[in-house]
């Protein structure tokens, strides 16, 4: 297959010049709002619209120039795949076979294509079986946090009832396990804020304290997760709830929540690119949000650090037992504010609409100039609305 060489304007040649230099680099093709690019060093390069190259094929990128006059990027399709076929079921690249390979087991109607699904994978975490796995059964898992903890808990109480964890012990164990204590207040914004003061128990916030503060910081607290795997291997509370039959029960639940907050964990690598925090929210299991999920992250629509600039963005991602599932992103820019509401029962969007008004008089009382608040049926599945709020942002090599 021949090289395309695609002419460059003198913007994009001063961009990738440092990266590229004067040796060829490897790239990768990635879907595009606008058809195809190559996915380089960080930047995508638009593709004509019809060329012969396909999602997922590795290339390599030279940029050519010949004083001022001339500048050029040559894309090469590699020995290795110029034959490749356009096949996503079936692709090249090591990343999009384990999410092909993954898909079926996570959702057996395949919850979209692997090569858009990629937006949800960090450039970070390692291209690995266990940990694709568990990302992408954090958002797809119906299991809410405050669910399982309810059961962890009510286990463990009964165990310190009968004498078989020590009340010292048991104390110890419960004041590491804050995240799982969420109470039931009936106020939707004190139930956020408690679980943002509860994260300062996790590892990462330790650890921003550790690279933040001179001075020395308590490190020897245990974590959830480090508190769950504990039990797990205690033999005295294994023989009691093998006993009671709810041993299994509680492997079962305590499985899950290590893997809801291993890919809560792995979801954060992200932050390491962009500015963004993801939090799994603990409902108490008898709230009528039995899911929360909060994505909050921020960047640029343009160039330089204005304020006008800047995109701060929070997304909540709703599973309810009245109005179904929802999807509430509140955007802001400068001095407006975007509120979006997606609903997927018809009936629900009867009832919210009726209070939208309301919404913005409020919005507008925090001091946005503009606000503006749409109510609309959710069109794309909550895994879409993900994959395309995190691909906006995304940087995603294949090839690492």
């Amino acid at each position: 297959m021949m090289p395309i060489t695609l002419p460059t304007t003198e913007s994009l040649f001063n961009l990738l010049k440092p990266a590229l230099g004067n040796v060829p680099v490897r790239g990768v093709v990635v879907s595009a709002p606008t058809g195809q690019a190559v996915l380089v060093s960080g930047q995508k390069i638009p593709l004509p619209n019809k060329t012969a190259l396909s999602l997922g094929q590795a290339v390599e990128v030279l940029i050519q120039s010949q004083g001022t006059s001339e500048r050029t990027i040559s894309i090469r399709p590699l020995p290795s795949t110029a034959n490749h076929v356009a096949n996503e079921s079936k692709p090249a690249n090591p990343l999009l076979q384990t999410i092909t390979r993954l898909l079926p087991e996570i959702s057996p109607g395949n919850l979209t294509s692997p090569t858009r699904i990629q937006h949800l994978i960090p450039s970070a975490i390692p291209v690995h079986d266990s940990a694709v796995r568990v990302l992408l059964a954090l958002f797809h898992q119906q299991d809410s946090i405050g669910t399982i903890g309810s059961v962890i808990l009510q286990l463990l109480g009964k165990a310190e009832e009968e004498g078989v964890l020590e009340s010292g012990k048991w104390g110890s164990i419960r004041r590491g396990m804050p995240q799982l204590e969420i109470k039931s207040t009936g106020d939707f914004t004190q139930l956020i804020k408690q679980a943002i003061s509860n994260s300062n128990k996790t590892p990462e916030h330790i650890l921003a304290q550790v690279l933040q503060q001179k001075g020395a910081v308590d490190v020897s607290r245990e974590s959830l997760t480090s508190q769950i795997r504990g039990l797990l291997k205690l033999p005295e509370l294994k023989q009691f709830l093998k006993k009671t039959g709810e041993w299994k029960t509680f492997v079962q639940q305590s499985q899950g929540l290590l893997d809801i907050l291993d890919g809560t964990q792995l979801a954060n690598v992200r932050g390491m690119n962009y500015p963004y925090i993801f939090m799994e929210l603990p409902m108490p299991g008898d709230s009528v949000i039995q899911r929360a999920q909060l994505h909050v992250l921020n960047h640029s629509k343009g160039s330089g650090d204005e304020e006008e600039n800047k995109v701060d963005s929070i997304v909540l991602d709703l599973n309810t037992t009245m109005l179904g599932e929802m999807w509430v992103r509140l955007q802001r820019v400068g001095e407006t504010c975007q509120c979006q509401i997606q609903l997927t029962r018809s009936e629900a969007i009867s009832v919210v609409s009726k209070g939208r008004e309301k919404l913005q008089v409020a919005l507008q009382q925090h001091g946005y100039s503009e606000v503006s608040v749409s109510v609309e049926p959710m069109k794309k599945s909550r895994i879409e609305n993900l994959i395309q709020l995190l691909g906006q942002s995304t940087q995603l090599d294949l090839q690492v």
